[in-house]
């Protein structure tokens, strides 16, 4: 378990050139177990209506599409 990710992207993946940023979630009540969260942010001319969130697993819970 690590309170770091981007600590360990860092060491294990090699990812020294990407701005990375960790932070613990706070406990709430009935939240998704073990779930890794990740922001990406980029510019593209497909509206945001076009695009196609993934979620895996349990994840898909989060979202009703």
């Amino acid at each position: 378990k690590s309170y770091y990710p981007a600590s360990a992207a860092r060491i294990n993946l090699r990812l020294n050139n990407e701005s990375l940023f960790s932070t613990i979630e706070p406990k709430v009540k009935n939240s998704l177990k073990l779930c890794i969260r990740i922001l990406i942010v980029f510019k593209s001319k497909i509206p945001q209506k076009d695009l196609k969130f993934i979620y895996l697993e349990n994840a898909k819970n989060l979202r009703i599409q």
